[in-house]
C-alpha cells in the first residue's frame, strides 16, 4: 500500500510539471485569466518534501553554478580556508561541487546527500571522489550526530531554499557543527519545494552573522542567485 501512494504521488508530481508551464503561458499571455489558472503554492507535509527529494531525478543533474560557486567562495576575502580544513557540504547531489573543491587541492571534504541514486552517479562522474565520504540521508537528521565544530566551512549551494519549516532545526545544526558557513541560493519565495527563508535572520537566532551578501556572477553576467557567507559571532 505504501508502494502504490508513493507510484500516485509521484505520477501527480510529473503531470503537474507538465501541466505548469502551458498554465504559466496561458497566465502570461492573458493576464485576466492568471488568477484562475494559478495558485499560490500549498506547503507539502515534511514526509512528502522528503520523498520527493530521495527519488527525484532532479538530483540527478549537475547544478549549474556549482564551479563558478566554488571560485566564488575561494575568491571571497572573508573565507580563509586551509587545504587540509574539514569542510562539508549540505546537499551534494551528483557531486559537482566536493569535484570542483577537490580539484582546487581541498584533502578533506565531505558530502551529505539525501537521494542515494545521486551518490551512486557521483561515483561514476567523478573518479576524483571515490573515497570522498557522503552520508546519505536528510541533513537535518543525519547532522544531528555531528560534533560541535567538527567543519570549518559549510556550503550548501541551492541546497536550503528546500528546508522544510518543519525542519528548521537544520539551521541550528549547521551553525553549531561549522564555523563559517556559505549559503548560495535563488530569490527567496515561496513554492513546490522552495520556501523564503532569510538565511541571514535563521542563522542569527543561532549565533551566526553575516558578514557579506553578494550576487552570484559567472563570465561576467549575475546568474540571480545569492552568495551569503556567515560566521559565528564570538569567533
Amino acid at each position: 500500500m505504501a508502494d502504490l501512494g508513493r507510484a500516485v504521488h509521484r505520477n501527480a508530481d510529473r503531470i503537474k510539471d507538465r501541466v505548469r508551464p502551458v498554465r504559466d503561458r496561458i497566465a502570461q499571455r492573458v493576464p485576466v485569466l492568471a488568477p484562475y489558472v494559478t495558485r499560490k503554492p500549498a506547503m507539502r507535509p515534511l514526509e512528502r518534501q522528503r520523498q520527493f527529494w530521495e527519488e527525484s531525478d532532479a538530483a540527478l543533474a549537475p547544478g549549474p553554478y556549482a564551479r563558478a560557486s566554488v571560485e566564488a567562495i575561494l575568491g571571497a576575502t572573508d573565507v580563509r580556508i586551509a587545504r587540509d580544513a574539514p569542510i562539508l557540504e549540505i546537499g551534494s547531489g551528483v557531486g559537482a561541487t566536493l569535484a570542483a573543491l577537490v580539484d582546487a587541492g581541498f584533502t578533506n571534504v565531505t558530502g551529505v546527500e539525501i537521494n542515494g541514486m545521486a551518490v551512486q552517479s557521483m561515483r561514476k562522474r567523478y573518479p576524483q571522489l571515490a573515497d570522498v565520504p557522503v552520508v546519505i540521508g536528510p541533513a537535518e537528521m543525519v547532522l544531528r550526530g555531528m560534533s560541535d565544530d567538527q567543519f570549518a566551512l559549510a556550503v550548501a549551494i541551492r541546497t536550503l531554499q528546500h528546508t522544510h519549516p518543519d525542519s528548521a532545526d537544520l539551521f541550528g545544526t549547521i551553525a553549531r557543527i561549522a564555523t563559517t558557513v556559505v549559503t548560495i541560493d535563488e530569490p527567496a519565495i515561496l513554492g513546490r519545494h522552495r520556501y523564503p527563508w532569510d538565511f541571514g535572520q535563521e542563522f542569527a537566532g543561532h549565533g551566526m552573522s553575516v558578514v557579506k551578501r553578494q550576487p552570484l556572477v559567472t563570465r561576467g553576467r549575475h546568474t540571480g542567485d545569492t552568495m551569503v557567507i556567515l560566521r559565528r559571532s564570538s569567533t
